[in-house]
C-alpha cells in the first residue's frame, strides 16, 4: 500500500450539477468549463504541482429529460463548437442504447446536460523497481527448520513442514507446498499441491500443481 501512494498521482475533482438543454450553447460549456479547471489548477498549484504536469479528465452526466438518473460520457476534446455539442449527443445516444438496448432511447423527450466532472491530476514520477537475475535458485540455503502444521486438505492431519526466511530467497526460487515462508510483516503458507516462485521483482507467486 505505501509503495502504491509513493508512486500514485494526485487527484482533485469538481462535480457541479447543471442543465443545459441540447443542443447547447458552445460557448456556454466552454465556460463553465474554464471556471471549474481554474479552480481545480489553484488547487493544484497549492499542491506544489506546475500547470505543465497537470491533465485534465472532462465528464459529463447527459440524460433524457425528466429522467432522474444520468449516463457519464467521458471527452475527448476540451473546447466546444457546435459541431462537438452534436457530437456528444450522439455519443450519449449510442452509450444509452448500448447500456439500455437498441431503441430504448426516446430523442423527442429532449437531451440534458445535468452534472459536469472535472479531474485535474497531478502526474508524479514514478518508482521504478529493479528486476533480479531470475534463475533457478537454491532453496535450501532459506531453510529455518520445520513445525508441525495441521492441513485439511486433502485429509486432516499435521504435517512435518518446512520453514524458509523470505529475506535468503532470491528470483528463480520454488517452493513446493506444504511449506511456510516467513516474512517481516507477515507469513506465507503454501498448502499442499501448491507451489510459490518468486519472481524477477522477488514477487511470491503461488499456484496450484
Amino acid at each position: 500500500s505505501a509503495f502504491g501512494v509513493a508512486g500514485a498521482d494526485v487527484i482533485h475533482t469538481r462535480l457541479v450539477s447543471c442543465q443545459y438543454i441540447m443542443q447547447a450553447d458552445p460557448n456556454a460549456l466552454n465556460q463553465r468549463l474554464d471556471s471549474i479547471e481554474h479552480e481545480l489548477n489553484l488547487a493544484m498549484v497549492e499542491e506544489g504541482f506546475e500547470i505543465s504536469r497537470v491533465v485534465f479528465r472532462r465528464f459529463f452526466t447527459m440524460r433524457y429529460r425528466r429522467q432522474t438518473v444520468g449516463v457519464e460520457i467521458p471527452l475527448s476534446w476540451d473546447k466546444f463548437t457546435n459541431e462537438r455539442v452534436l457530437e456528444l449527443q450522439e455519443m450519449f445516444e449510442r452509450k444509452y442504447e448500448d447500456l439500455y438496448g437498441v431503441g430504448a432511447g426516446y430523442t423527442k423527450a429532449g437531451i440534458e446536460i445535468s452534472a459536469i466532472r472535472a479531474d485535474a491530476v497531478g502526474i508524479v514520477a514514478k518508482p521504478r523497481l529493479t528486476a533480479q537475475d531470475s534463475k533457478k535458485e537454491d532453496v535450501v540455503k532459506a531453510l529455518k527448520g520445520k513445525r508441525e502444521i495441521c492441513f485439511t486438505r486433502p485429509d486432516r492431519r499435521f504435517i512435518e513442514t518446512p520453514v524458509y526466511d523470505y529475506g535468503l530467497l532470491g528470483a528463480g526460487g520454488e517452493i513446493e507446498g506444504p511449506a511456510v515462508i516467513e516474512l517481516p510483516f507477515t507469513t506465507t503458507l503454501i498448502p499442499p499441491g501448491a507451489r510459490v516462485m518468486v519472481d524477477e521483482y522477488l514477487n511470491l507467486v503461488m499456484e496450484i500443481i
